[in-house]
């Protein structure tokens, strides 16, 4: 009965991964992004944070202790006292070095996120476009005007300039025909 078991496990666990085989050709033959299982970057650095601030806190805790216990006053520089310097400042020393790091970490958290940040817009839209309505008319002829720009036409449509004179002949005709 073991063996079945064990034959039984391996049997799905060969199914699964044939399934998830197949399911990564599939996407990349049809070039669509396949999602991300592991963790982004953005996920680890924000782990890799909150790990460095664990840490400073417990450095700083370690310096108020022996602070507390050596009865030195809190923020004050120790480093001169002939008793306790040479032991405040290698704990002082430590505190600094954990949180430079975790300001290392949130430097490049910010920079990570700014780069994403600016990848999702690539349109500037002017101070009058406050709609989601008006963002998308706004995307709609920027967009119809970049493919004219490609195709060297101008940039107005020439749809609108007959309709313009066509309004402007009729109006004409309706003029001489009221003079009549």
């Amino acid at each position: 009965m073991g063996t079945n078991l064990k034959k039984s496990f391996a049997m799905k666990f060969l199914e699964k991964i044939i399934l998830l085989t197949q399911y990564k050709v599939f996407h990349y033959l049809l070039n669509i992004k396949i999602p991300k299982i592991m963790s982004t970057k953005k996920e680890e650095l924000k782990e890799k944070l909150l790990a460095a601030k664990e840490e400073a806190k417990a450095a700083k805790e370690e310096r108020r202790a022996f602070e507390k216990e050596n009865k030195l006053a809190k923020g004050e520089d120790h480093s001169g006292n002939k008793d306790f310097g040479k032991k405040w400042t290698k704990i002082n020393e430590t505190v600094k070095s954990k949180q430079e790091k975790v300001d290392k970490i949130q430097s490049q958290l910010d920079a990570e996120k700014a780069a994403t940040a600016s990848s999702r817009t690539t349109y500037t839209y002017p101070d009058d476009i406050k709609t989601a309505a008006d963002r998308k008319k706004y995307r709609a002829k920027a967009r119809a005007a970049k493919k004219r720009a490609e195709k060297g036409e101008p940039a107005e449509k020439p749809a609108k300039e007959a309709k313009a004179e066509k309004k402007e002949k009729k109006s004409k005709k309706v003029a001489v025909e009221a003079e009549d």
